[in-house]
């Protein structure tokens, strides 16, 4: 399930999948600290083991660079996940990432093809707000990303989040090859995240929502977060009935939602430059 949820945004060039062929790099601290689930009722449980990407991949019979990883253990070592001490609400919507310099991005830049992991979460009392390390990237992942792209040419960018991110900076470099909304797939969710990056299932997962290209752009936008009341404005115009009708230039990526009709020959995910029949 972990697997078949996943969502492939882009792939050019054939990055993915995987192969054993590949000698990959993996950076973003949530290759390992996987994130199972968001936070709230639904995510403070007990489990019996959580799985993480870069495992994932090794099992796959992925070639992973050995060095980074050693610098992420090692870094993550001094830099414990953050639970917010398990108090209710009190995880923050990410985790303190690790600085990755040109030098730490050129030094594994031996590897053919990089995996950079960015981690989300939210849940009750804790719902996610326009600002950076929740909707928008973080000045450190930002960093990240631009080190990465700036010498490597095959990146594949795996978003483990539970909601839609800002999804500009696909637009900073060609290099950045690869797209996939892996989400949270539970006690299973690196595994199964791997086992689509290495070709081992199918890309199956179709959007749930519409990704437009500001926040600004969605209609509840300007009437989000009201501490008293929250008016409902858009009317029947909600998700893709808004963009479908009023804002088809805001749109980067269409929701399977807008395709009703929609079977085996629609993409896993549509550009909204993509020429698809309207129904």
């Amino acid at each position: 399930m972990a697997a078949q949820g996943a969502v492939l945004l882009k792939n050019e060039d054939a990055v993915l999948p995987l192969t054993v062929d590949d000698r990959v790099a993996v950076f973003g601290r949530c290759h390992k600290d996987y994130y199972r689930s968001g936070t709230g009722s639904g995510g403070a449980v007990n489990v019996l083991y959580t799985t993480n990407l870069v495992d994932g991949l090794r099992d796959n019979g992925i070639t992973v660079n050995e060095m980074l990883s050693a610098s992420y253990e090692t870094w993550i070592s001094s830099h414990p996940f953050d639970n917010g001490e398990g108090g209710w609400a009190c995880e923050p919507w990410c985790q303190l990432e690790m600085p990755v310099t040109q030098t730490l991005a050129a030094t594994a830049a031996d590897s053919n093809k990089a995996v950079v992991v960015i981690g989300r979460t939210a849940g009750e009392d804790r719902d996610n707000a326009a600002t950076e390390g929740s909707y928008y990237l973080t000045s450190t992942e930002k960093e990240m990303l631009h080190n990465v792209y700036s010498h490597f040419k095959n990146v594949i960018v795996v978003l483990n989040v539970s909601n839609i991110i800002d999804m500009n900076f696909m637009q900073d470099s060609n290099h950045i090859k690869a797209v996939v909304y892996a989400w949270q797939g539970g006690m299973e969710g690196g595994n199964g995240t791997a086992d689509v990056l290495t070709g081992k299932e199918v890309f199956q997962g179709k959007l749930t929502d519409t990704i437009a290209k500001k926040i600004t752009d969605y209609p509840a936008d300007k009437n989000h977060g009201g501490k008293e009341k929250n008016v409902y404005q858009e009317d029947i115009y909600v998700g893709y009935r808004y963009f479908e009708t009023f804002a088809r230039d805001t749109v980067l990526y269409h929701s399977a939602m807008d395709y009703p009709t929609r079977n085996s020959r629609y993409p896993t995910a549509v550009s909204a430059d993509t020429k698809m029949p309207m129904c």
